[in-house]
């Protein structure tokens, strides 16, 4: 399934890595499809106007990582999501979780396996809210602005987000640190519960483009 935009625009995916994230699932899905209508009209809007064509929206992946709750269930439910285990042998439900990278690189090779024209990635936390015009504005600007490699969007988080928890920012950090990029801003947007900007990377930071 996909939604609004042009093949020939290329493609975008759509990663929600989740571990046992029942409580706050629902809340989140319910943002994306509320920004998956947003980004379906100005696709549609774009393709009849004199803007340039949106890509097309690829159906949202959830990759549920050693998931012990009704993560599966919830995601499986709202028909808005594909949903496949982080470690390819196994079902939804391990007995152990593999991590965001893992589940992250498990949803990239399932994408990349179906799709060849995938030329922007975006990656949610599943305990977030999505506003309304995030993927519409994180795609429009990508395309905008070939040169970034990675944009940061504002973001809410459902429950507390202490800067401890939430280990990937400052290893992304040190991982750019070492290798002589500009320490991005990104590093220190994701570790807050709430920010209110979007923030383009002319650098590769977490993730280059298709």
């Amino acid at each position: 399934m996909s939604t609004g935009g042009g093949t020939d625009a290329g493609e975008v995916a759509i990663l929600i890595p989740a571990h046992n994230e029942a409580a706050r699932l629902p809340a989140m899905l319910a943002s994306l499809q509320r920004a998956l209508d947003v980004y379906a009209r100005r696709a549609a809007d774009a393709d009849t106007g004199t803007a340039g064509k949106l890509p097309q929206l690829l159906r949202p992946l959830l990759i549920a990582d050693g998931c012990s709750d009704a993560t599966v269930e919830i995601a499986q439910a709202s028909g808005l999501v594909d949903v496949i285990p982080s470690h390819p042998a196994d079902d939804a439900h391990q007995p152990r979780p593999l991590g965001k990278v893992a589940a992250l690189r498990r949803g990239i090779q399932h994408f990349t396996s179906l799709f060849s024209n995938i030329t922007i990635w975006i990656a949610f936390d599943a305990d977030i809210v999505v506003g309304d015009d995030t993927v519409a504005d994180m795609v429009s600007a990508l395309v905008a602005h070939p040169e970034a490699w990675a944009i940061t969007p504002p973001l809410d988080v459902l429950g507390p987000c202490p800067s401890r928890h939430r280990p990937l920012p400052r290893a992304l950090w040190r991982y750019n640190h070492r290798r002589g990029y500009a320490p991005s801003t990104a590093a220190t947007t994701m570790t807050t519960t709430t920010t209110t900007t979007t923030t383009l990377h002319p650098r590769p930071w977490l993730s280059g483009r298709g």
